[in-house]
């Protein structure tokens, strides 16, 4: 027995799950109780609306928890209710559906008396309570997907895949959940460029280079080439997010559902991206061809950002922007240069490395490999310094983005949610941060590689020198 949790009411059967990091209950007492995993203290106490166990799921850092008309969302470990998924009007009880024009449309019932059921896989999120109406959204936006009817008195959901799994009474049914229109547009959103295709010199590669006829073309210059136009490669295909003609790269490209999100500069070069991205590939042994990076170039729809002007590239900015970070999971930072980066001096850029720390969610720096070997060379030499000193001067206040209407969103997002304060201070924090484990792999490796301090008073300066920079960088930290 490694934990006893006591919530201290009646745990009901939808009341129960379990993370990696975190556990979480709910009773009758309408309170949702998280607890840590590790050391069994709890940690987050949440109100919950509903007088008998609300169903309760964990999504990379997020909490789920089903309310009467709703799902909430809480951000872990803050416990910040980030967004409502909210039930169509058209499925709400005020508004009953006969059973042959649900099954159709969509909503899924159950009695009054059953407890809340809640089930979370994928990119879908199916709840049903005592309102006797359940409905599916996709996680990545929280749109609702659509509703199921059943008049069985005992209902249980799950998803798998793209199949949506009810259990009524003794039937057991699966719903194909790919047939609504709303899931081409949810699937559309949740595609990634292959990384594979990106980093292949014989594909992208020489695919930008001929539009541009450019050897080192940067990605504003691309933009009116590929990506919207006359001349863009998804002009005459039809868009799976609003069913008309021009669609986004990713959807002619190879693609696959998103692995990594991308935090770049339109600014950078081709080269700067593919080397980037091939450099990180080969150093962190990843399979390419199961890799698929989202970026926003090529995933979001430019003929109607760029070109029709019908979208902004920050439009459900708070709704959506956070939501694709927690279901992609992992966030490449990629810096063009280490001494003086462009990326620094970028709105977007650090605001999303700033809900990315704040969520905690998995990043990594990836640099040219002419960048991260002058990076590590200079910390070789103990310069650490010289790396920081640029670093330590982020101000989101005077970054700029390349389209006033997008620096004015992110600003004015960050002033209401946040301050310019804050998000320069976790940006730096977490950035040191990663610098102390880089400063601490390459002299512990020297170290390591014939160092060896027995009898050696070579070996004993340098861990001298060691010691000395580490305090000094904690210092700095």
């Amino acid at each position: 027995l490694q934990h006893s949790f006591v919530h201290g009411a009646m745990i009901g059967r939808m009341g129960i799950c379990v993370s990696e990091d975190y556990a979480a209950t709910s009773g009758e007492d309408q309170v949702v109780k998280v607890w840590s995993t590790k050391t069994g203290e709890l940690v987050l106490q949440l109100p919950a609306e509903k007088g008998r166990s609300p169903g309760v799921r964990f999504k990379n850092h997020q909490l789920y928890v089903s309310g009467t008309l709703d799902v909430l969302v809480y951000t872990l470990p803050s416990g910040t209710l980030e967004r409502r998924l909210e039930m169509e009007a058209a499925a709400s009880p005020s508004s009953p559906c006969s059973p042959q024009a649900t099954n159709t449309s969509g909503t899924l019932r159950a009695t009054p008396v059953t407890y809340p059921r809640l089930a979370l896989a994928g990119n879908y999120v199916v709840s049903a309570s005592e309102t006797r109406v359940a409905t599916v959204w996709t996680l990545l936006d929280g749109k609702p997907l659509c509703s199921i009817v059943d008049e069985r008195r005992d209902f249980y959901a799950a998803v798998g895949g793209d199949r949506l799994v009810l259990i009524a009474g003794k039937m057991l049914k699966i719903y194909d959940l790919t047939v609504h229109s709303g899931y081409k547009r949810a699937y559309s959103e949740s595609l990634g460029m292959s990384l594979d295709y990106l980093i292949d010199s014989t594909q992208f590669t020489e695919v930008a280079q001929t539009a541009s006829q450019q050897e080192d073309p940067n990605f504003h210059q691309l933009a009116p080439l590929l990506a919207y136009g006359d001349h863009a490669l998804g002009r005459s295909a039809v868009c799976p997010r609003d069913g008309r003609l021009g669609c986004a790269l990713v959807d002619v490209l190879p693609s696959g559902p998103a692995t990594h999100f991308l935090s770049w500069a339109w600014g950078y070069s081709l080269m700067t991206v593919v080397l980037a991205l091939r450099h990180w590939c080969a150093e962190s042994k990843i399979d390419a061809t199961q890799t698929f990076i989202w970026i926003c170039f090529f995933c979001n729809n430019q003929e109607r950002i760029l070109k029709e002007k019908t979208k902004e590239g920050s439009d459900d900015l708070e709704s959506t922007f956070q939501s694709r970070l927690q279901s992609i999971g992992r966030v490449l930072v990629l810096f063009d240069e280490w001494s003086k980066p462009a990326y620094l001096t970028r709105v977007w850029c650090i605001f999303e490395t700033f809900v990315a720390a704040r969520a905690s969610i998995s990043y990594t720096l990836i640099f040219p490999p002419e960048s991260s070997k002058s990076l590590h060379e200079t910390l070789q030499r103990g310069m650490h310094l010289e790396v920081t000193k640029d670093w330590s001067s982020i101000d989101v206040g005077q970054a700029r983005a390349s389209r006033p209407v997008d620096e004015e969103k992110v600003k004015g997002l960050i002033t209401r949610t946040s301050s310019f304060e804050e998000v320069n201070t976790v940006v730096k924090s977490h950035l040191v941060g990663w610098f102390k484990k880089q400063f601490e792999v390459i002299f512990e490796k020297g170290v390591q590689e014939g160092l060896s301090s027995s009898g050696c008073p070579h070996c004993a300066v340098k861990e001298d020198e060691l010691a000395t920079l580490r305090a000094q960088l904690q210092e700095r930290d």
